[in-house]
């Protein structure tokens, strides 16, 4: 028989010993830095800062986040004059207007969207299309609204997209500027035609005074301003320009004094002449007014409806026609980025909480209970909506989410310095309304000043901004 060697012996009472260590605990202090950490309370964390451009939805957003999470939100209401490279340092979350999306990339304040703050689709079908992302799943405007260049920035909360709706007005003349198959080789010089027809329609009875179109046009707000500009762009969009932009990139030139942009100045000018109270008016109040004509009056707008409180759909015409002609819709439709993203914040510290907030915010929940308080705001498409009984709501989403193209908004206006770039083409609209024939001239006039504001920036610091944003560069 082998004898056990001493040395044997005593290695297998060494290992037992430890076994026994273990079993009684022996590797307590390597446990504890884990415990501490883990015994953090959620309410002791430091909360989420969410810088915010829609007011509105501040004490929505603090009351709904509260009854899903104990970490706490604070909240600063920002402005465009606060905006600056030093505030997007502080920044978790940014819940923004769509045309702020380069000029906050250009402040380095977000970050390419984390996978995570995507959220989930509604409705989402497990089987379908496994292999693509949530981002790519999308409605086709929400993706050109977030995505800049070939990134990704933002989630998207909406982008409604402009159409023209009309009272005993036809609008059919325009309609073949909607194919974009289409084979029509000069599409100002068709525009210039079909808009010519549509506006022959209308009689010189039914042109409003200019005593009173000019006060009306005095008394323009900010967001009526913005409006107005939404509304030359979709116009201008029915044009060549809406294949050649708003620059010569090779030179970085504003193209405004073309032919296209001219053409959009005077039928925008002739439109408000017959229409001011909605084509003056903000895209809801538009809209409203339209469906609630009661006479037999021409009017048009240029827009994109409301969501309606259950108790405001109850008391609304579902047939949206009332005593006056049925309403019209171009098919016509041109998304310009008028509505909301929310982003997670470059120098954040707390990314996945960050994504955390956005991931929930993407939510039908939250979508349905903020919608109302909010115009940039939409559903998912296939939620369910009270307003689909309104024949205008539902012909209106019809033509929104009909195709699943991803066609970037060109001709939105949402590249660095977005705002400065907006105030005067506005300033340079209002020139125009008030007085007519001066389209060319002052539309020289703006460019200049685009230009100026170009130099001022940096050729080659907003070359590459506009390239990305109006899709020109991937």
């Amino acid at each position: 028989m082998q004898k056990t060697s001493p040395f044997r012996n005593h290695a297998l009472a060494f290992a037992s010993l430890c076994f026994c260590w273990l079993l009684i605990g022996c590797d307590q202090p390597a446990k504890k830095p884990a415990t501490s950490s883990v015994s953090v309370d959620i309410k002791d964390r430091p909360p989420i800062r969410i810088f915010l451009f829609e007011h509105s939805l501040e004490e929505d957003l603090k009351l709904r986040w509260s009854s899903f999470s104990e970490q706490r939100i604070e909240i600063e209401k920002i402005t465009i004059d606060k905006l600056t490279s030093q505030t997007t340092d502080n920044a978790d979350v940014w819940i923004y207007p769509s045309h702020l999306i380069g000029q906050l990339i250009a402040l380095d304040g977000i970050a390419s969207l984390p996978t995570a703050a995507a959220g989930k689709l509604f409705d989402e079908d497990s089987s379908a299309q496994p292999a693509r992302s949530v981002p790519d799943q999308w409605p086709a405007r929400w993706r050109a609204s977030s995505r800049f260049g070939s990134a990704t920035f933002a989630l998207p909360l909406g982008a409604p997209q402009l159409v023209a709706i009309t009272r005993n007005f036809p609008l059919q003349a325009i309609d073949p500027l909607d194919d974009p198959n289409s084979t029509i080789d000069d599409r100002t010089a068709f525009a210039a035609g079909a808009w010519k027809t549509v506006l022959q329609t209308a009689s010189a009875k039914d042109f409003t005074p200019t005593d009173r179109l000019n006060s009306m046009i005095s008394a323009l707000n900010d967001e009526q301003k913005n409006a107005l500009v939404d509304r030359y762009l979709w116009i201008a969009s029915t044009t060549n320009a809406k294949r050649r932009g708003l620059f010569d990139l090779n030179k970085v030139k504003a193209k405004l004094s073309s032919p296209d942009f001219v053409l959009a100045a005077d039928v925008l000018s002739e439109l408000v002449r017959l229409s001011p109270d909605t084509l003056l008016a903000t895209h809801h109040d538009a809209w409203k007014r339209v469906v609630a004509q009661r006479d037999d009056a021409k009017t048009i707008a240029i827009a994109y409806p409301p969501e309606l409180s259950p108790t405001e759909v109850d008391s609304v015409d579902p047939s949206g026609k009332g005593d006056a002609g049925p309403l019209q819709m171009s098919k016509v439709i041109w998304n310009p980025s008028v509505g909301l993203l929310a982003s997670v914040g470059k120098k954040t510290r707390q990314t996945s909480v960050a994504s955390q907030f956005l991931a929930w915010l993407s939510e039908a929940d939250q979508r349905n209970a903020l919608v109302t308080r909010s115009s940039s705001i939409e559903r998912w498409p296939s939620q369910t909506n009270s307003n689909m009984v309104r024949s205008d709501y539902r012909d209106f989403q019809n033509l929104n989410n009909r195709d699943s193209r991803f066609e970037q908004p060109t001709l939105a206006i949402r590249f660095q310095s977005a705002t400065q770039y907006r105030l005067l083409l506005a300033d340079c609209l209002v020139q125009i309304l008030q007085h007519p024939n001066s389209s060319k001239e002052k539309l020289e006039e703006c460019a200049q000043k685009w230009n100026a504001l170009t130099e001022s920036i940096g050729v080659s610091v907003i070359r590459p901004s506009i390239e990305q944003a109006t899709g020109f560069s991937q």
